[in-house]
């Protein structure tokens, strides 16, 4: 019981929970910050980012902090947390 209760806790979340397409329109991000938040949220590095989207190092800090700004929090960890 006590299983089926965690379990349906967990499909109650994530029914409410809000996508990635819903808060990158609330928070208005660009198409390149979308594609960034995405490999945030996969938890790519900076360096990994960059070199998938072949963007550099400073370019992937500055969407990051963009992405960041925009969504209200100051850390990945946070931003991952209000995707979820």
């Amino acid at each position: 019981p006590y299983l089926l209760l965690i379990s349906s806790r967990q499909t109650v979340r994530s029914a409410v929970s809000p996508t990635l397409g819903n808060i990158a329109q609330a928070f208005k991000f660009s198409r390149r910050e979308r594609q960034l938040a995405e490999l945030i949220l996969e938890g790519r590095s900076a360096q990994e980012i960059g070199a998938k989207l072949a963007i550099s190092l400073p370019t992937v800090k500055t969407h990051i902090r963009s992405i960041l700004r925009k969504a209200g929090v100051k850390t990945r960890l946070q931003f991952a947390g209000l995707c979820r």
